[in-house]
């Protein structure tokens, strides 16, 4: 259904929180998030994990291309330091994203220490 979504002329705002995704889903909105066709500008992947953390790797470098986005949902998804570091590090340079949600997930202070000494980076973002 996802990889259905990509270049579509319409498509503002997507909300699949509160479900299951997996790595495949991640791969099919890598490709949604990194064609500028898709003006995709708000996006709520809240709350995807039942015992299982999210991987939200393929996503990150689907975002490295995203110049749409402006709200990114993240909360609730058991995200771990390492994903945090590639999704910031994906985002570096981005003058678009101004709504960045990483709520309740599983930060350390080297995810939360990375996190702050880039948002440099993101311009738009607001803090």
């Amino acid at each position: 259904l996802i990889y259905s979504l990509v270049g579509h002329p319409s498509l503002q705002s997507l909300d699949i929180s509160r479900n299951s995704a997996r790595t495949q889903t991640m791969y099919a909105l890598a490709d949604v998030v990194s064609h500028d066709s898709t003006p995709l500008s708000i996006l709520d992947l809240r709350e995807q994990t039942d015992e299982v953390p999210l991987d939200i790797t393929p996503f990150s470098n689907g975002m490295r291309e995203n110049a749409t986005i402006e709200t990114l949902k993240l909360s609730n998804n058991q995200l771990k330091d390492d994903q945090v570091i590639r999704l910031v590090t994906s985002l570096q340079g981005n003058d678009v994203i101004q709504e960045l949600d990483l709520q309740y997930n599983l930060i350390t202070e080297i995810g939360l220490n990375y996190l702050t000494e880039h948002l440099d980076g993101m311009k738009s973002l607001a803090v």
